[in-house]
């Protein structure tokens, strides 16, 4: 029976700490985590865009010999199709805040 009451007495320490850090504002705001995942989002976006055109320029570059003409014509294309994803997202985000 001491082994259970010395488990409860822990975890109500526990529970009274985890409380204390709460109120002393010790976890990161909800709206700040949202606003960071947004962020990362949109970057890896715009980046996985311009990776995925730039591959695709070198891939062509290598079966048709014509290097580097492809993958300079492509990398452009990447940029424009990661800036409109970037559109897209910030588009969806302010109409679900707007929601909120």
């Amino acid at each position: 029976m001491d082994k259970l009451q010395d488990l409860s007495h822990r975890l109500e320490q526990a529970q009274a700490r985890r409380r204390g850090n709460d109120s002393q504002g010790d976890r990161v705001p909800p709206r700040q985590n949202a606003a960071t995942g947004i962020a990362m989002r949109v970057g890896i976006e715009l980046l996985v865009a311009v990776c995925v055109a730039g591959f695709f320029g070198w891939a062509m570059d290598e079966w048709l010999g014509t290097k580097p003409w492809m993958f300079l014509a492509f990398i452009p294309l990447g940029i424009i199709a990661g800036i409109m994803n970037v559109l897209r997202a910030a588009k969806t985000i302010n109409t679900q805040q707007d929601g909120d």
